[in-house]
């Protein structure tokens, strides 16, 4: 599912991005057409910082988000950056007693706070007391009135962003008038940025795969992962005691066959397990093809110089699919597990370390581009030969599973 919010920036005086007004949107278009209020703020609130990643929107400026009343009093800022957000609210606001005391609350947490659309009244003095930036439509306010404003309020350390700015003499203008920052279509349109929603099972694994890929997990903590999992539990139990490891008797605990299997051979079910309950919606010919891909080049690393990287390689082989499989960008799969810099640096392509010229012999391999696949094995330092009882052995340890 596409998600879509939008950013106008917000320039200081030097034309530097200072920050960035989030926008909702619901497709494509440039436009709200979004009639609840408090379900467009929660939307952008959630495609900001749950499904895109702020820092991605952002770039670690601030960003300012339009709030109503009935919001301002909700607990979601107990789950917001208190840095990294400026809260705006309306000048149409009701200034009750209990919404500057709401207001004095949020500034305690670390938040800024900002008028949107600005427009004085007497009875927001005490918000005003407490106010950060006040944004005024540059294109609908009386020049003079807004010289007034920013005179008189400038001395309250109040910084004053001057919006719907046009023209080259509306900026210029502006700057006159003591304005401290700038925004509209003169600098640039709000822009729209595109993303996939994650399916909550989705995070729920990408998580798990990231809790297990851990150099830090220990035993104790993976086997409470498997325990917590009813379907992992069973099917660990389940391969352990299969034919493919011909034990005397039957293992019976999860810490027992974490015992039997060891961390790594563990670790390769896991991802193995996990993988198979998202791929549902997928080719089972693709899911089956990423844990070959995982197994060959765990093989081929073992026939290297580099055998202590084959647990990297088999990762590595797996990953390599996995954003077909999830229909997720492998970017934001790998951010959030915990895998080597060599794995990622293999899977973008930015090192031509050995991972990378494993996958490469792999992909070259499964299209039968012999000379490449000669290349890479001679760079490699392992016998071409090699590669098909590899690849069998791939096979019948997936077909085992």
């Amino acid at each position: 599912m596409d998600i879509f919010i939008a950013r106008q920036p917000i320039y200081d005086k030097k034309d530097n991005v200072f920050a960035y007004e989030l926008l909702y949107r619901g497709s494509e278009e440039n436009f709200c057409n979004c009639q609840d209020l408090d379900k467009a703020t929660i939307s952008v609130l959630l495609n900001a910082f749950v499904d895109i990643g702020i820092d991605k929107i952002t770039h670690g400026k601030k960003a300012f988000v339009k709030f109503t009343e009935n919001l301002l009093f909700s607990n979601i800022f107990d789950f917001l950056p208190s840095n990294k957000v400026v809260i705006a609210i309306s000048s149409d606001i009701n200034p009750s007693r209990e919404l500057l005391d709401r207001c004095l609350e949020l500034r305690r947490m670390g938040f800024s706070l900002a008028f949107d659309n600005f427009v004085f009244k007497e009875n927001l003095i005490d918000l005003l007391k407490i106010t950060h930036y006040i944004k005024i439509d540059f294109s609908s306010t009386d020049i003079k009135y807004q010289g007034l404003l920013v005179n008189k309020l400038s001395s309250k350390n109040i910084k004053f962003i001057a919006s719907k700015l046009e023209t080259i003499s509306d900026h210029s203008v502006s700057r006159d008038l003591g304005y401290s920052f700038f925004q509209g279509y003169y600098f640039s349109k709000p822009s729209i940025i595109k993303s996939k929603k994650i399916p909550m099972s989705t995070l729920t694994k990408i998580d798990l795969l990231g809790k297990i890929s851990s150099e830090f997990l220990t035993l104790d903590e993976l086997e409470d992962i498997i325990k917590k999992d009813v379907s992992l539990s069973y099917n660990i139990l389940k391969i352990i005691n299969s034919a493919k490891y011909a034990l005397r008797s039957e293992i019976k605990t999860i810490k027992h066959a974490i015992c039997m299997l060891g961390e790594a051979e563990l670790k390769k079910w896991l991802y193995y397990l996990i993988i198979q309950s998202e791929a549902t919606n997928c080719p089972p010919e693709l899911f089956k093809l990423s844990i070959i891909r995982g197994k060959f080049s765990e093989l081929i690393a073992k026939e290297t110089d580099n055998k202590e990287i084959s647990f990297d390689a088999f990762i590595m082989g797996v990953l390599s699919l996995m954003d077909r499989l999830f229909n997720v960008s492998l970017d934001t799969i790998i951010e959030n597990l915990f895998v080597s810099e060599d794995v990622k640096s293999a899977l973008f392509e930015t090192s031509n370390n050995n991972l990378f010229k494993i996958l490469n012999v792999v992909k070259a391999y499964e299209n039968a581009h012999w000379e490449e696949v000669e290349q890479y094995a001679h760079e490699l330092n392992i016998d071409p030969k090699y590669l098909g009882d590899a690849y069998l052995e791939a096979l019948d340890w997936v077909d085992l599973a």
